[in-house]
């Protein structure tokens, strides 16, 4: 029988991997210019310069997401970027903010699931060194 943060380490995987897919082909778009995704800046009226930071920071978003070292930093990131969107859908473009609302959820679940990870990790390398500097004592 598997443990239960094997599991959890299983789920927050593939939700990373589904968030960055996600990202990484929206970002992808932004850069390449799609029809769609022009349109879309220009409803929002900041220019297309901003069609580029954003694809740009979402597809560093995204690879910050792969590692684990900076996977929270890369969750904090594209949360960000949907309370953005989150905004933009509501108050510029209209239309429905569910799809952002959806991977804001999921990136702050990542961001928080991360960050509770790495302070346990440090909690753990911190008990055993000082369990090791006793034994140096001793």
């Amino acid at each position: 029988m598997k443990s239960a943060s094997s599991t959890s380490a299983r789920i927050r995987g593939v939700v990373c991997l589904l968030v960055a897919a996600i990202f990484c082909a929206a970002g992808s778009a932004m850069l390449l210019g799609l029809p769609w995704m022009v349109d879309l800046f220009e409803r929002i009226g900041a220019g297309q310069w901003f069609r580029f930071v954003t694809g740009t920071l979402e597809l560093a978003g995204c690879a910050l997401l792969l590692p684990a070292s900076t996977r929270h930093f890369g969750a904090l990131l594209l949360l960000l970027i949907m309370l953005v969107a989150i905004a933009a859908h509501v108050f510029v473009i209209g239309g429905s903010p569910a799809p952002a609302v959806v991977l804001a959820v999921a990136c702050a679940w990542l961001f928080v699931r991360e960050r509770r990870r790495g302070s346990d990790a440090r909690r753990q390398q911190t008990s055993y060194q000082r369990s090791g500097s006793k034994e140096a004592i001793k």
